[in-house]
This record gives structure tokens, sequence and C-alpha cells, in this order.
């Protein structure tokens, strides 16, 4: 329940007053409470489902964005890299780099965990 409370929150925010920091933490905690259902979450806001969505990206959907790749870059597995990788093509500015740094950052978290420097 808390984590559909939360989602309902950074939806309702993106329309006014989500700050990009703040957007950016809800996305670790999304992915923090649930992976599963954060994935299913960010994958869906990552997919625009109208035509105009996918031409124009909105401020509330711009943060949207912001949340799930900052969510993404936290949840394990292949297919979260790989819905990274697919919208660091398609993002530009800030997200774009964004992405590159939520990419570095499962890199690193991977080393660690597979014992490397």
């Amino acid at each position: 329940r808390v984590f559909d409370a939360l989602a309902r929150h950074v939806q309702e925010r993106a329309h006014h007053g989500l700050e990009t920091d703040e957007a950016e933490a809800l996305g670790a905690v999304l992915a923090g409470l649930d992976p599963e259902a954060a994935y299913r979450l960010f994958s869906d806001w990552m997919h625009p489902r109208t035509f105009l969505q996918r031409v124009v990206e909105s401020p509330s959907q711009r943060l949207l964005h912001w949340t799930a790749v900052s969510g993404l870059g936290r949840l394990p597995g292949e297919e979260p890299e790989k819905l990274l990788r697919w919208f660091l093509g398609r993002s530009s500015g800030d997200l774009h780099q964004l992405c590159l740094a939520a990419l570095v950052q499962r890199r690193r978290d991977q080393r660690q965990r597979d014992g490397h420097a």
C-alpha cells in the first residue's frame, strides 16, 4: 500500500511542485520498496501512451522520466539496464546525463558484488 500511495504522490506532484532532486529520491525509494512493481511502473512511465507524448515531452512527463531513470539505476537485473540503454538513445540534456550516471553506477555496483575494485 505504501508503494501505491507513493507512486500516486509522484504522479500528482509531477504536475505541480516536484523538483528533480525529490524525483530522484522518490525513484530510489520506490525501487527499494518493491523492485518488481517499480520496474513495471517505471517502464510504463518511460513508454508514453499517446503519439503527442512520444513527440513532445511535457514538464510533468519529464519529471516522471527523471523518477524512473533514478529508480531503474537501483534495480538489479538485465531488464532495467536494457530500459535505461533504450531511453539513453532517446533522451537529451540532463536526462541523458542522468541515464549515463545511472548506467555507470550500475556497473560499479556490479563490480562490487562480483568482488572487483
